[in-house]
């Protein structure tokens, strides 16, 4: 893989299978007059949406329980695919991600976090050899806006939008 492709694959492998949906927050305008500060609750539950995907990328491990608990479809289908995706091909993926969490719309019920998500330290390896694949060395930190919605109590994501670099 060309050092260039890899920070699209990764985010849209969050967006949708097969390419990735960017759009701007639901004013059409830029993300910022419309956003309030994330409420703890669902920044906690955004934060652990993230170790489960991050721990579940560890492995290539589309069935890991911690998905389900974070996620809900259509974006747990995704992460899923994507995640069924990678062990066909044997790979794997390691690190942290850095979040600069810019704020949070309320539409309804359901919350949109916007994002600066920090892909630097998030790299691909061979899941047999555990060697590290050729990828993108100077990664842009990339807008996203995550949708979370109540699901049996818990807020969970279920959907992403990729607005473009931050």
């Amino acid at each position: 893989m060309r050092r260039r492709a890899l920070l699209p694959v990764v985010l849209c492998a969050l967006a949708v299978p097969s390419g990735c949906a960017a759009s701007p927050p639901s004013d059409g305008g830029s993300a910022g007059p419309s956003l309030r500060p994330v409420h703890s609750d669902v920044r906690q539950a955004y934060l652990a949406y993230w170790d489960a995907w991050l721990k579940a990328n560890v492995t290539s491990d589309p069935d890991a329980p911690a998905l389900a608990e974070h996620a809900a479809s259509p974006q747990l289908d995704i992460l899923r695919a994507n995640l069924a995706a990678a062990r066909e091909r044997n790979q794997v993926a390691k690190g942290t991600v850095g979040h600069r969490l810019e704020g949070m719309e309320l539409l309804g019920e359901d919350r949109r976090v916007v994002d600066c998500v920090d892909l630097d330290k998030w790299l691909l390896y061979d899941a047999v050899t555990d060697e590290q694949i050729d990828q993108l060395i100077d990664k842009p930190s990339q807008l996203a806006i995550f949708t979370l919605k109540r699901r049996g109590g818990t807020w969970r994501v279920t959907g992403l939008q990729v607005a473009g670099e931050c």
